[in-house]
């Protein structure tokens, strides 16, 4: 018992011991580390604006000046705060000064009138850059100036006065371009006269179309379905129904015009397009008089164009009469027509160009300013800015009075908008061609290929062959009967018919005639009190074939006489299978 309590007072014993080391041990890592000498204070951020020389990518200046003027809808600036100022150049310029690094405080803004801008951007430096939507001419830049990449490509378009007028007598035509009519009228000669050479050709004309007056009438009556077709040949035919389908298409793209022309407003100054200005009254910018009296012979009546006001002192002249057409941007015109109900927008765009920010000498010397320039502008093109700046400025919403008609633009056909057609008809007349040249060759190859054994084994098709042939052949090995030895005048003038040379489709009255007479006497001709059959000889047979004929009838004469002795002395007639031929 005693040992026992030693021991558990020895155990007790190590187990104090082992606890107070571990408490040790566990104490001295969780003592907490020397403290570390303090950190300096941060110096506090400059948030004051910033000082002379800092802008970015012009250090040396204290301002940005930042140069435009204002012409609708890339600028609206007159008499407004900067903060204030819109339109398509003008916000996709404010667009780009984050990407620059720029704020309101380091640009002065100036809105100048178009001249003024202009004359400070050659003359002086008294301007950075200027995002007006400069076009990138080169009279432009003959006088220092360079340009960024394009912001919006424009155009200049056409605004006439819009009324309700009587289209005409005449205005039929108008639903395709005079060059159309004209080439239409002269395709469907020619294509009449390369359709009889094609007949000529392939050596199948016959009563109807030996004249070429007939199948060049029939060319052209036959799309509207007022002559029939009576072609032979298959150059002819493919001809032929290529120019049908070529008129077919023209017809629906006529008859869509003519509607959708007689449903909108028409004009009374016919004028269209840029070839109807020439000899008008046009009213445009002087800035494009030398470039429309050089390009399009259009002498116009130059009026300034400084800001919004001289455009609409344009469009009050156009509806008062005393011009007949307005010459400008197509963006400016569209919003200027946007909400007037008595003008509207004829043709398509000419004279295309590109809208840009220009850069004064001083600026774009600075070759790394311009090269981020471009490539802040080009990002901010594809992130898809100019969409959305498009469709609030460019696309503008139309006054109900301009919504009223389906479309309020002139559509004609032109030449470029379905040539193509012409060069389907070309390829057709191109095969046709092929065809001829190849039945040429095979018309002058065809005597000495029949001649070969080898070429009758392996194209028999190209063997010419006729019923009368296959007829004789069936006669000569069954025998003939009653019925096939007296045929009637119909059956033999079918044979002979039919044993014509290609083109006596008609069946001439002198071969008819001629060929009937001479089987009547043949029939009616005795000899020794036996009627002698006639051989049956239409033309077109090869000598084979004339051979067959004659045995034929040779057996039929044998057969015939040995019947009549029989009958007078009483013998056995002879079989008509005692002949074998």
């Amino acid at each position: 018992m005693v040992k026992n309590r030693l021991l558990k007072y020895k155990l007790l014993l190590v187990l104090v011991l082992l606890c107070t080391q571990c408490a040790a041990v566990y104490g001295q890592e969780d003592a907490p580390e020397p403290a570390a000498a303090p950190a300096p204070a941060p110096e506090e951020e400059d948030v004051s604006p910033a000082p002379v020389g800092s802008i970015p990518w012009f250090p040396n200046n204290t301002k940005l000046t930042v140069c435009t003027s204002e012409w609708t809808p890339a600028v609206r600036c007159v008499g407004l705060d900067p903060v204030y100022w819109s339109g398509y150049e003008i916000d996709l310029f404010k667009a780009m000064m984050p990407l620059m690094g720029w704020t309101y405080d380091m640009i002065e803004w100036r809105c100048l009138e178009w001249d003024e801008m202009m004359n400070l951007l050659v003359n002086t430096t008294e301007c950075d850059l200027a995002p007006a939507g400069m076009g990138p001419w080169q009279d432009r830049i003959d006088m220092g100036l360079r340009f960024s990449i394009a912001t919006l490509q424009s155009g200049l378009s056409i605004m006439v006065r819009r009324s309700e007028s009587d289209p005409g007598m005449w205005y039929f035509f108008s639903a395709m371009s005079t060059e159309v009519w004209l080439i239409m009228i002269f395709t469907g000669i020619a294509t009449g006269v390369i359709v009889w050479l094609f007949e000529v050709g392939m050596k199948a004309l016959n009563h109807e179309t030996k004249w070429m007056g007939n199948v060049m009438w029939d060319t052209i009556g036959r799309p509207v379905q007022m002559r029939d077709y009576r072609l032979a040949s298959i150059a002819a035919n493919i001809t032929g129904l290529v120019w049908s389908f070529v008129v077919f298409i023209l017809m629906a793209l006529y008859s869509a015009n003519l509607t959708a022309n007689l449903t909108v407003s028409q004009l009374n100054n016919s004028i269209r397009d840029v070839k109807d200005l020439p000899g008008r009254a046009v009213a445009s910018w002087s800035g494009y008089q030398d470039d429309l009296r050089d390009k399009y012979k259009v002498q116009i009546i130059p009026y300034p164009w400084g800001d919004v006001a001289d455009e609409r002192k344009m469009a009050e002249d156009l509806v008062n009469g005393l011009v007949s057409a307005v010459v400008l941007d197509d963006s400016a015109l569209r919003s200027l027509d946007a909400d007037n109900c008595q003008t509207m927008i004829v043709g398509n765009q000419f004279d295309v160009f590109d809208q840009t920010v220009g850069f004064p000498r001083s600026t774009w010397q600075n070759t790394e300013f311009v090269d981020v320039f471009n490539i802040r502008m080009r990002q901010l093109l594809e992130a898809g800015e100019i969409e959305n700046l498009q469709e609030e400025y460019i696309d503008v919403q139309l006054a109900s009075c301009k919504t009223d008609n389906v479309e309020e633009r002139y559509t004609v056909v032109t030449w470029n908008e379905v040539s193509g057609l012409w060069v389907i008809l070309g390829s057709a007349v191109g095969f046709g061609i092929l065809l001829i040249i190849v039945y040429r060759l095979w018309l002058y190859a065809k005597p000495s290929l029949l001649e070969k054994a080898w070429f009758r084994t392996m194209f028999p098709f190209l063997v010419p062959k006729s019923r009368l042939h296959r007829s004789l052949k069936r006669m000569v090995s069954k025998g003939m009967s009653k019925k096939d030895r007296y045929l009637n005048d119909e059956e033999i003038y079918e044979q002979r018919y039919e044993g014509a040379p290609v083109g006596y489709v008609d069946g001439s009255s002198d071969i008819q005639d001629g060929f009937v007479q001479q089987h009547e006497r043949d029939m009616m001709c005795e000899e020794g009190g036996v009627p002698r059959r006639a051989s049956v000889r239409p033309r077109g047979l090869t000598f084979e074939q004339l051979v067959l004929a004659e045995l034929a009838n040779l057996k039929e004469q044998i057969n015939e006489m040995a019947s009549h002795n029989s009958t007078d002395s009483g013998s056995e007639p002879i079989k008509s299978h005692s002949i074998h031929l």
